[in-house]
């Protein structure tokens, strides 16, 4: 987080936490909490369902039930090459939500034009992550035909923690061969004309409607 937010640093690998994962919430406000470590269940990694080869592309996306507004917005323009992350928020939608809301996208003609797809662990206890694995598959695979567009799930963004943040724009990479993922910018640069210093996030090259933007997803 700190290297992605508070670093003109080129970030690298993105690395799977292997310490577990929680979705149990304590009050923040209440002291006695501050000092609790959160019971964590096990990590298996992140899972790379399909893809060969290393793929390129910018990082666009977010909670996939906010996503699904900006149709009809100038957003979708930035779907070319882009590596699309996206995660379901803590209402828990269901597969099908999943399901329904990528067969649109594909429709739409979106899937067809990106590098790869970055799911975030589902705010679930683990019961149900093969369900969501296969509704992607489902849209991506079976009906699209995208047998070799990178697909990895379960990550660590989103809703479950600990969590990375995701920084919009940046140019990354998948080795699905070596089941690596890579930024291969920073998240950051700082501004030289402004006295004081301050990091701001690089514009993508060409620009983009994000451009000159600050923002970081963190679910």
């Amino acid at each position: 987080m700190r290297k992605t937010i508070f670093s003109s640093e080129v970030i690298g690998e993105v690395k799977p936490c292997t310490d577990g994962w929680t979705v149990e919430q304590l009050n923040w406000g209440d002291p006695e909490n501050q000092n609790i470590k959160r019971k964590l269940n096990p990590s298996n990694g992140w899972k790379f369902l399909q893809g060969t080869g290393i793929h390129r592309g910018h990082l666009i996306g977010g909670c996939l039930e906010v996503f699904d507004w900006t149709r009809g917005t100038e957003l979708p323009t930035i779907w070319k090459d882009a590596i699309f992350f996206f995660e379901i928020s803590e209402d828990a939608p269901p597969p099908e939500f999943v399901r329904y809301t990528l067969r649109v996208y594909a429709t739409m003609g979106f899937l067809r034009q990106i590098s790869g797809i970055l799911f975030g662990r589902p705010y679930d206890n683990g019961g149900k992550f093969h369900e969501y694995d296969r509704a992607i598959l489902q849209i991506v695979h079976e009906e699209e035909g995208l047998t070799d567009l990178p697909i990895i799930t379960c990550m660590d963004f989103g809703h479950t923690s600990p969590m990375f943040v995701v920084p919009y724009s940046v140019q990354a990479e998948i080795d699905c061969d070596r089941q690596l993922l890579h930024c291969r910018e920073c998240g950051c640069r700082l501004s030289k004309g402004d006295p004081s210093r301050s990091l701001r996030r690089r514009a993508p090259p060409g620009g983009s409607p994000l451009q000159n933007s600050t923002m970081i997803y963190v679910g």
